[in-house]
C-alpha cells in the first residue's frame, strides 16, 4: 500500500511501510471519528481531530487518552472547548503537577503539587490562545495541524508557554 502517512519501520512492520489509523470511540463503544496518522507521530497530536468533526448526534463532552496521547498543549485545549480530559498518566508520582498559586501550609497535598501556574503569561495571550481554539473549533484548522505547529519549533514561543501554563 503506498500513502503519504506511511513509513518504514522494519523493527516493527517488517521491511514494508505501515501507518497508523487513531480512532475515536465513545463510551458507547461506536466510532465517532478515525485520522490515518504518520506512525512514528506521537498520539497526542491527533487526540482532538475527532472531535470538531463528529457528525453523530453524541454529545461529546470528555476524552480520555493513554499517556501517548496527553501533554499540557491537550490539557489546555481541551479545557478551551469545555471538554472533560481525563488521561490515563504513566509514573504519575515522577511528573510535576502545579497550582494555581504558591502553597501557604504543610498541607500532604502541598508535596504534590511543586509547580505554580503563570497566569499573567495565559491573560497576556487570552486573545490568541481563544483565536487558535476557535480556529480548530470552526474548522479552518485541523487540531492535529495545529498542534503539530505550535510544537514545531525548536524554541517554543511564548503562545505556546502560553497553553502549557
Amino acid at each position: 500500500m503506498q500513502s503519504a502517512n506511511a513509513a518504514a519501520l522494519p523493527r516493527y512492520f517488517g521491511p514494508g511501510g505501515a501507518i497508523t489509523a487513531y480512532t475515536h470511540t465513545s463510551d458507547q463503544h461506536t466510532a465517532y471519528g478515525t485520522k490515518v496518522m504518520v506512525v512514528t507521530d506521537r498520539d497526542a497530536t491527533y487526540v482532538l481531530d475527532g472531535w470538531p468533526d463528529n457528525e453523530t448526534e453524541l454529545p461529546i463532552v470528555a476524552h480520555t487518552a493513554d499517556s501517548a496521547g496527553n501533554t499540557k498543549l491537550i490539557f489546555a485545549l481541551c479545557d478551551l472547548f469545555g471538554l472533560l480530559f481525563s488521561p490515563w498518566i504513566r509514573d504519575i508520582g515522577d511528573q510535576r503537577l502545579y497550582r494555581m498559586s504558591r502553597p501557604g501550609g504543610r498541607r500532604p497535598v502541598d508535596q504534590l503539587l511543586t509547580g505554580t501556574i503563570e497566569r499573567r503569561l495565559i491573560a497576556e495571550h487570552w486573545d490568541d490562545l481563544l483565536g487558535v481554539g476557535g480556529s480548530i473549533k470552526m474548522g479552518w484548522v485541523t487540531a492535529s495541524l495545529m498542534i503539530s505547529n505550535l510544537q514545531a519549533a525548536k524554541r517554543k514561543s511564548t503562545l505556546v508557554r502560553a497553553f502549557q501554563e
